[in-house]
């Protein structure tokens, strides 16, 4: 995603609002870092890319959920093109908390 800057931000933001891990052992967890990248779909209007990412539990979590709370996965951000190129993410796969 090294020639789309503006994607990493975006899905710090939206995982960390919104992405469950673990069945939902996990209801609150953060992106500790992106590992690996890769736009899987692109056209005129839209980019879709699949992301491995580390995630760990939000600073809010109870810390005795353990281990079993940090790991790896890999979802899929689709996003938007905009006039010159700007990339508003719209959707992102996997367990999510509701309202997103």
């Amino acid at each position: 995603i090294e020639q789309y800057p503006s994607m990493k931000q975006q899905i710090e933001t939206l995982y960390n609002a919104n992405a469950t891990e673990e069945d939902w052992f996990c209801p609150e967890v953060d992106i500790a870092s992106l590992d690996k990248s890769q736009v899987v779909s692109e056209t005129p209007t839209q980019v879709k890319v699949a992301v491995t990412y580390n995630f760990e539990p939000s600073a809010g979590e109870p810390h005795g959920l353990g281990d079993r709370c940090r790991g790896f996965g890999t979802r899929y951000f689709t996003f938007d093109k905009g006039a010159g190129g700007q990339l508003s993410l719209v959707s992102m796969s996997g367990a999510q908390r509701s309202g997103s």
